[in-house]
């Protein structure tokens, strides 16, 4: 009786984490329908005074989102890829009369391979792990075949490569590394806000997230 019973909790925690990286998703998608200056969500802050104004670097798009939150903060201990990585610069948004600095990248598919972590770091909320068997992806393709890019504004983190450790965002060694193709060993970002988003319109539908045969804990 008591492993029927913790079999059905680890279940309830399983879907309710699924929902969690649902919600992500559906907040952290580019409408295609959106005009491309329209704010996106509701109102955020008296007169929307912690509404950023942030272009994405494929197609130049631009996206109104709320930072006000908090940081989300992604940690692999383990194997990581990506596709296409490239810092495109630092950005100065002005939110609630405050001026803060972010670290802007862009890439074309993430896999975490091995040991996910993703919590908030500035208020009361759930860590969510992300244990995948083979991977845990976002972006790459959508089912099109058409490029999904990722861009995400960072206000501090670390890269840690093959054979290089503990590289900081702003390092000039990641100049050296645009547009390629990294693997990776560990990572940390603290995450302000992400976007994934198709360079062409899709009628067979865009999926920025896939978790094929992957556990998720809620705690």
């Amino acid at each position: 009786m008591t492993q029927k019973r913790f079999a059905h909790h680890r279940q309830r925690i399983i879907v309710l984490a699924s929902l969690i990286i649902f919600a992500l998703a559906a907040a952290f998608v580019l409408p295609r329908a959106a005009p491309a200056d329209s704010a996106i969500g509701a109102q955020c802050g008296p007169g929307d005074s912690h509404r950023a104004s942030l272009t994405a670097y494929h197609g130049s798009r631009s996206v109104n989102p709320c930072i006000s939150g908090t940081t989300l903060r992604l940690t692999i201990k383990g194997r990581w890829t990506v596709q296409e990585i490239r810092r495109v610069g630092k950005e100065e948004v002005t939110i609630g009369g405050k001026t803060e600095t972010l670290l802007h990248f862009s890439f074309k598919r993430f896999q975490i391979v091995r040991g996910g972590d993703l919590r908030t770091t500035d208020a009361a909320g759930k860590n969510l792990t992300i244990e995948p068997q083979n991977f845990a992806q976002i972006g790459g393709e959508n089912d099109a075949g058409e490029a999904m890019y990722t861009d995400f504004w960072i206000t501090d983190g670390k890269f840690s490569l093959t054979g290089l450790d503990q590289i900081p965002a702003d390092s000039p060694l990641l100049e050296l590394v645009q547009g390629a193709s990294l693997l990776g060993t560990a990572l940390e970002l603290d995450i302000k806000y992400l976007v994934t988003y198709s360079a062409k319109a899709s009628s067979k539908g865009n999926f920025p997230v896939r978790l094929p045969r992957t556990d998720l804990g809620l705690s």
